[in-house]
């Protein structure tokens, strides 16, 4: 049965799994809400930051909530 409708929700996953693992660079501090920047690329994300993260510093994409992106320092 799973393997009849998993076509559209594995682009999507598959997508979130590549951000895993990448680092970006936060913009607006994360307590615990945020925003970070990946790096190499231009678009701006929302992130959570479960210990809190400033401007400026480099966090890593550990997990993904619907759009916004779990980090850590």
């Amino acid at each position: 049965g799973l393997s009849g409708g998993s076509a559209s929700s594995t682009r999507f996953g598959s997508g979130a799994e590549t951000l895993v693992g990448r680092t970006a660079k936060v913009i607006v501090a994360c307590r615990p809400l945020g925003q970070v920047r990946l790096s190499g690329e231009s678009e701006i994300w929302r992130a959570r930051c479960a210990e809190g993260a400033e401007r400026g510093e480099t966090v890593r994409v550990v997990g993904l909530d619907q759009l916004t992106l779990i980090v850590e320092r």
